[in-house]
């Protein structure tokens, strides 16, 4: 979990981590999961593989940025190499944080008040970038169901 020391605020370090694994579980295509068993049922399994693995830039940095995740309230932050290299279950842990908070439970004992601020400057970016992306989604979705809509 991240730590959470004498600093109230979000480094660099810290916000590029949670915004990096948030994309992650955002975008299948950056699972290593999903690389990894692409091609499970082919003979040449491991060959595939490894061509897309190469292609995602899993072991190698590119000169092109593989992805650019923009946010509203900071610069992008553009991947060299494929961004699920950056994932960490640690923030996977802020998002049930988050969950929880949502439904009224607090993360530390006492009132709102007395809640660490730089847990509730967490757990509104994360609100914030979980909200950017559902938009986002469900402007794909709305794009993909005018086009269907228009084929008939």
């Amino acid at each position: 979990m991240i730590r959470f020391n004498e600093i109230n605020y979000i480094t660099d370090y810290e916000y590029a981590k949670i915004i990096t694994t948030i994309e992650v579980l955002f975008n299948k295509r950056f699972h290593c999961f999903t690389c990894k068993t692409k091609y499970a049922n082919r003979t040449d399994h491991e060959t595939m593989t490894m061509k897309v693995r190469e292609m995602q830039s899993c072991f190698s940095v590119r000169d092109a940025p593989v992805m650019r995740a923009t946010q509203q309230s900071a610069s992008d932050i553009e991947y060299y190499t494929c961004p699920g290299n950056f994932f960490d279950r640690s923030v996977v842990e802020l998002l049930e944080v988050v969950n929880n908070y949502e439904k009224g439970n607090l993360p530390f004992e006492g009132p709102l008040c007395e809640q660490p601020s730089k847990m509730l400057d967490i757990i509104q970016m994360i609100q914030d970038v979980k909200n950017k992306k559902n938009e986002e989604e469900r402007k794909k979705r709305d794009q993909q169901n005018q086009r269907k809509s228009r084929g008939r």
